[in-house]
């Protein structure tokens, strides 16, 4: 978080952010529940101002008067998601006038190995907009779950 606010880039809004913000977190709440408290609890009330500006939808400019939309379900929704098995036509209409469409969750989609909020990876992706070209690399980083959870088990929660 600090490092965004120092960076001063644009985030887009998510499910778990609007989450954190405006879930009621319970002392016998499950695994995520108490994650989520404790990830707010990490947060000081500058962060939490940072978090409440994360806008739904962005409109980045790549370069040659093209236009980035930046979501992180669908342009109509944080929640939705855009099914792997999209028409073309479906796509069109997400994508609207803009050159390319960045967003975050893709429904039912297949891995080749089990995967959750809980795997220890992040996944992430890079747009390089160069000339009339649009490349985008996706990549995934590991973080140290058991870390995670031990820090979260070992916190003292205060739960609102």
């Amino acid at each position: 978080m600090h490092r965004a606010h120092e960076l001063g880039c644009a985030v887009v809004l998510g499910n778990t952010d609007h989450w954190l913000l405006h879930h009621r977190f319970d002392a016998d709440d499950d695994l995520r529940s108490r994650l989520g408290a404790w990830t707010l609890a990490q947060l000081d009330e500058d962060d939490r101002e940072l978090v409440r500006g994360f806008r739904p939808t962005l409109e980045l400019d790549p370069g040659d008067g093209r236009r980035l939309l930046c979501v992180h379900g669908t342009p109509s929704s944080f929640l939705e998601k855009i099914d792997p098995d999209a028409s073309k036509t479906e796509l069109r209409e997400f994508l609207g006038d803009a050159a390319a469409l960045a967003a975050g969750p893709l429904g039912w989609r297949k891995l080749a190995t089990l995967r959750s909020d809980f795997d220890g990876t992040a996944d992430y992706a890079l747009l390089t907009a160069e000339r009339d070209d649009l490349t985008v690399e996706l990549h995934s980083v590991e973080y140290p779950l058991e870390e995670l959870r031990r820090a979260i088990e070992e916190s003292p929660l205060e739960l609102s």
